[in-house]
């Protein structure tokens, strides 16, 4: 934790079996007063509906709890996948600046 802002690392796959793990995430992080919170998509290797859906879901909980919410660009095959799906479009990018505040459940490292 950076202030108020929050970044949760994911590694691995973002996918039906982990993508409830990272709404609960999204979900306490939000509980606990974040004004922001930014997902480090760095370690992400594949992401499938699964986990296009949660990271959707996240950004509107974001909204309704009044918390900023931005994602780091994810590798290439990853960020191909934002963009093919026109996710991107509604999502905001930004480089990693700031030190990982926690390691997230939201995908299992592989």
């Amino acid at each position: 934790m950076h202030g108020d802002r929050h970044t949760v690392v994911l590694n691995g796959e973002l996918d039906i079996a982990s993508a409830p793990m990272l709404e609960e995430t999204v979900a306490d992080v939000c509980a606990a007063g974040a004004h922001e919170l930014v997902l480090d998509m760095g370690g992400v290797e594949f992401i499938d509906s699964s986990g296009l859906s949660a990271i959707v879901r996240g950004k509107m909980l974001c909204e309704d709890q009044h918390c900023g919410y931005c994602l780091t660009p994810a590798q290439r095959p990853v960020q191909g996948v934002f963009e093919v799906t026109g996710v991107a479009d509604r999502l905001s990018f930004r480089d990693a600046t700031v030190e990982p505040e926690r390691s997230a459940p939201g995908a299992a490292a592989h």
